[in-house]
């Protein structure tokens, strides 16, 4: 008798011992996962204002396209410089928008307990700040462009091959900063992937 009650005392015992272990695993599994808030409203934010600024930029590739191709009047080419300036101007502090959430987000990434999420996490914070740095000398070039147009139509001075070479170089940055949000996205699916 003394045996039986051994062996279901052990047995009792054992299952305890599991039963403890695999809560405990969970409960360390789900702090692991866990993201912090001002994570998450830092990361869509910045979601948000990267969405913002490729379209903004999209809308000024376009607006390039056409001053590039200038048939029309100097009244006509003025008035899309001026549309051109305004989305740069917006382009400019949504980056600094940007910059600030960035580093928002950065800090909280700390609390991400998980070290390949965080390393991930990290790697799209990369990703965005070398977007910024795309942003500010792609800006620097469309101001350039602006000037080398504004130029052209008040003196009459022949800069086709700049104008050209400056819309080449902003096509260039736009597709660079395109590609770059789009690496930071699937730094991010990662950082969702390895948190399910």
């Amino acid at each position: 008798m003394k045996t039986i009650y051994r062996r279901l005392l052990i047995f009792v015992a054992a299952l305890l011992v599991i039963t403890i272990g695999y809560l405990g695993y969970r409960f360390y599994s789900a702090a692991q996962r866990r993201v912090p808030q001002e994570f998450s409203e830092a990361r869509a934010q910045v979601t948000a204002i990267s969405e913002n600024i490729i379209s903004n930029s999209n809308s000024i590739a376009t607006l390039v396209a056409r001053l590039s191709s200038v048939t029309s009047t100097p009244a006509q080419a003025s008035s899309t410089l001026g549309e051109v300036l305004t989305k740069v101007g917006d382009v400019h502090d949504q980056a600094i928008d940007l910059s600030t959430t960035l580093e928002v987000m950065t800090k909280a990434v700390q609390d991400v307990r998980m070290a390949e999420a965080q390393a991930a996490a990290l790697r799209a914070v990369s990703y965005r700040l070398s977007f910024v740095s795309r942003l500010v000398n792609y800006t620097e070039d469309v101001n350039r462009l602006a000037l080398a147009i504004r130029l052209r139509l008040d003196s009459g001075i022949q800069n086709r091959e700049e104008i050209a070479n400056l819309i080449r170089k902003i096509n260039s940055e736009v597709a660079a900063a395109n590609s770059l949000s789009d690496q930071a996205d699937e730094a991010m699916d990662q950082f969702d992937a390895l948190l399910r």
